[in-house]
């Protein structure tokens, strides 16, 4: 993610730190546009499986093509501000052992669970009522199976690679890390057009963006983004909570067996970050 590089003209900073959000802005802006070619028509009977069915495949294709907008307009980005900035300074990256990503699986489940009480307070409902998605119940196997590859792995990484990679990454150049994960977390949130979940939202992109810093490298943020929206297959799963006691039950359960998990996480890295030759930044342009 790099260390903060010398400093440049006023104008110079400001164009640096306008390019990564404004490349997600567009990025963010076009994506329903685009993808709203994808959306088909679905059936008249919205009590039949054809619909339901038609549901989770029009779900799965608008995002998907959410994200390959994301992706296509912010490489243009990267590609313009590689041609002003230049290479960033490479720096060491936390390697993952096996215990690293099953941490961070637990992790994951944790934020998802305090984002689900942040929402509740919004909602003035309990945690874990809004999910209602049943895939594999309602819709075919490969329907299902596609809809959980475009959320649970293809949405995080392309996401992750945006935001904390591109965006985080850029503006840290300049900014240092915590100016950097607070704008990329503000783009996160506006990419997601959703009022309700502001405070949620930007919680957990706080918490990406902070162990994509530490770490060094998005695939600890990659991690715990796809292990965070893969409760809403891992809920219906389990178990669809019917009283707001199950929800609050059930969430709170998963805030205690992740949580631990989280904080080994972090302190593992943070010690790890703490022995790092810091790399020294190349001269800046004239």
């Amino acid at each position: 993610m790099g260390t903060i590089e010398p400093q440049r003209s006023r104008l110079a900073r400001c164009l640096h730190t306008l390019l990564p959000l404004g490349a997600c802005a567009a990025g963010s802006f076009l994506m329903p546009i685009l993808a709203m070619g994808l959306v088909g028509e679905l059936p008249d009977d919205l009590e039949s499986d054809d619909f339901h069915a038609a549901v989770y495949s029009t779900m799965a294709r608008m995002v998907f093509g959410n994200e390959l907008v994301l992706l296509g307009v912010v490489a243009v980005g990267y590609f313009v501000t590689f041609q002003v900035l230049g290479p960033r300074t490479p720096r060491p990256k936390y390697r993952l052992a096996r215990s690293d990503f099953l941490l961070l699986v637990l992790a994951g489940l944790a934020v998802g669970a305090a984002l689900q009480i942040l929402s509740a307070g919004v909602r003035g409902r309990a945690p874990l009522a809004n999910i209602t998605l049943s895939p594999f119940e309602d819709a075919p196997l490969q329907t299902a199976a596609w809809l959980l590859l475009v959320m649970v792995v293809i949405g995080p990484a392309i996401e992750e690679i945006c935001f904390r990679g591109y965006a985080q990454g850029e503006l840290q150049r300049f900014w240092g890390p915590v100016v950097a994960i607070g704008l990329s977390s503000l783009a996160f949130v506006a990419m997601h057009r959703s009022v309700e979940r502001i405070p949620s939202l930007m919680f957990g992109s706080i918490i990406l963006g902070t162990f994509a810093w530490i770490s060094g490298s998005i695939a600890t943020s990659i991690i715990l983004h796809a292990s965070w929206n893969s409760l809403f297959f891992l809920v219906p799963a389990l178990h669809v909570p019917e009283t707001d006691a199950e929800g609050w039950t059930m969430t709170l359960g998963l805030l205690a067996l992740g949580t631990p998990a989280l904080v080994v996480s972090l302190n593992r890295m943070t010690r790890w970050r703490r022995w790092v030759p810091v790399a020294t930044p190349p001269p800046a342009k004239p």
